[in-house]
């Protein structure tokens, strides 16, 4: 390798060393706490995501992990919140509801579920 391209990299490294980070910004994580209602079954949630911009991506917890977890993965735009969560590979619903700096409410339906029943969050921020 020639001492002119070995220089080159050394010196371009940091630059895209800072550039992927910079791409890569996530906010502070976000802990929400709450309760999710199907049917007349009620329970504890938690959730925690990061925010990118306008996107957010994390996870919830049901009942302390007791009745599973999954990803959320999401858009919270002008105080609405529109995202999926993903109970497993098959098992998916659609979230839409507000969202402000110390509440988020909202619906959701399943979309790739079968047997999923709708629901509803209404969650608290933690920190």
């Amino acid at each position: 390798m020639s001492y002119r391209f070995r220089r080159l990299q050394l010196l371009l490294l940091p630059l895209l060393i800072s550039l992927l980070a910079g791409c890569s910004q996530l906010g502070a994580l976000e802990v929400w706490t709450g309760v999710s209602q199907q049917l007349d079954y009620v329970s504890l949630v938690e959730v925690e995501f990061r925010r990118s911009g306008y996107d957010i991506v994390g996870i919830y917890t049901l009942n302390g992990d007791l009745n599973g977890e999954g990803v959320i993965d999401g858009v919270i735009r002008e105080g609405i919140i529109v995202a999926t969560l993903s109970a497993s590979t098959n098992c998916r619903f659609d979230f839409v509801g507000t969202a402000t700096e110390t509440t988020i409410k909202g619906d959701f339906e399943p979309n790739t579920c079968l047997g999923g029943y709708s629901g509803t969050w209404s969650l608290q921020r933690k920190r």
